[in-house]
């Protein structure tokens, strides 16, 4: 019913055609759309990444083989000085601190393009309080080189990684926090 009011609401008060990014199989299957009307196309390179947990705690077998590599050159350089700590949002400082060394490490020909991610991070911390996210770190002699923001899905029993940025000339890092 509300599809079709939003549909109803595009089409003839704002006179757009509606159009949805991202839909899931099971929600395009469940409104029966007829294809006269409505065009359903797969997009191949939006789709996200989905990994078994239990092979990402292992990185067992081939496919997962080249993370392992990373993630054990990680902690042979940095074993003893690396600590995984969870984040709250009293740790805000320290994302925003990292942050700023993650954007000026990218450059400034993709400056603009990280504002506004920079940004949906920042206003993400100033709400995380009412927000259903958990956060972790890395910390690398005392100070942050990675983190992560989640959330769980119960009702699928899977965690969702909104967020992960990682000091990309430390070695295995990005595959450590993952």
């Amino acid at each position: 019913h509300y599809f079709f009011e939003i549909v109803h609401y595009f089409n003839e008060e704002l006179h757009l055609p509606l159009k949805i990014f991202l839909a899931d199989e099971e929600g395009t299957k469940y409104l029966d759309l007829d294809p006269e009307k409505y065009e359903v196309t797969e997009q191949e390179d939006s789709k996200d990444y989905l990994y078994d947990g239990d092979a990402m705690r292992n990185l067992s077998g081939k496919k997962l083989h080249k993370k392992k590599n990373h993630v054990n050159a990680f902690i042979k350089e940095y074993e003893g000085r690396c600590e995984y700590r969870k984040l709250c949002c009293s740790d805000r400082q320290d994302v925003w601190q990292f942050l700023d060394l993650w954007r000026e490490q990218k450059g400034s020909d993709v400056e603009e393009q990280l504002d506004y991610e920079v940004e949906g991070i920042h206003e993400i911390l100033k709400n995380c309080f009412n927000l259903n996210v958990r956060m972790g770190g890395i910390y690398i002699d005392g100070n942050m080189e990675a983190f992560s923001i989640g959330s769980y899905n119960s009702l699928e029993k899977m965690a969702v990684i909104h967020i992960e940025k990682a000091n990309p000339e430390i070695r295995g890092l990005y595959q450590f926090i993952n």
